[in-house]
């Protein structure tokens, strides 16, 4: 089944890694509790730069992917969500993938 995948990449600060943690636990469970049936994890890096981490999540199609990501936004400005505080992540970056026919 091809989908489309959705990624945010955190730059953790050092020092702040325990905060960076405590943040992707509580949003990754809140996310789960908004929206069943998402395919939702989040990943720590081993090796490389200490505190890169991502938060994936896939969806059946880039218009599944929209409807998910415009309900996600509308939790956070009500309050649902949790952002991460300043000072916690130095980048965060989005990106969307495709899987590859087979």
């Amino acid at each position: 089944m091809s989908a489309v995948i959705s990624t945010r990449f955190f730059r953790t600060i050092p020092g702040k890694e325990t905060e960076a943690l405590q943040f992707l636990t509580k949003h990754i469970g809140e996310v789960k509790a908004l929206f069943s049936g998402l395919e939702v994890t989040a990943t720590w890096r081993v090796g490389g730069a200490s505190g890169d981490c991502m938060i994936i999540s896939r969806a059946a199609s880039g218009q599944a992917l929209e409807d998910l990501r415009n309900k996600a936004i509308k939790a956070g400005l009500a309050g649902k969500l949790s952002h991460p505080a300043p000072g916690i992540f130095s980048r965060i970056e989005d990106a969307f993938w495709a899987d590859l026919p087979e």
